[in-house]
């Protein structure tokens, strides 16, 4: 999808500003990996990378969003998805 594309939906919604900013800013491997963290332990950007066959550095930018999102805490080799449920 494209940021334009999600631009219009977002107009569609109705979303306010925070909404819309929020959902450019998510890609699909975001979810993928916050799928995956209850299952994993000790998760690790490699090892996540390598389980889904992309790159380190993808799944390294994806881990940063959600942390800047709030929605994946890391303590020590502890890592927590913050919601249950992100709906689409």
């Amino acid at each position: 999808m494209t940021h334009a594309s999600i631009e219009r939906i977002a107009d569609r919604l109705k979303l306010d500003p925070a909404s819309k900013a929020l959902s450019k800013e998510f890609d699909p491997l975001d979810l993928t990996i916050l799928d995956l963290v209850p299952e994993l332990e000790g998760p690790t950007t490699p090892s996540i990378a390598a389980l889904l066959g992309v790159s380190v550095d993808r799944v390294n930018i994806s881990v940063n969003r959600l942390l800047r999102l709030g929605l994946l805490r890391m303590n020590g080799s502890a890592w927590t998805a913050i919601c249950e449920e992100i709906a689409i």
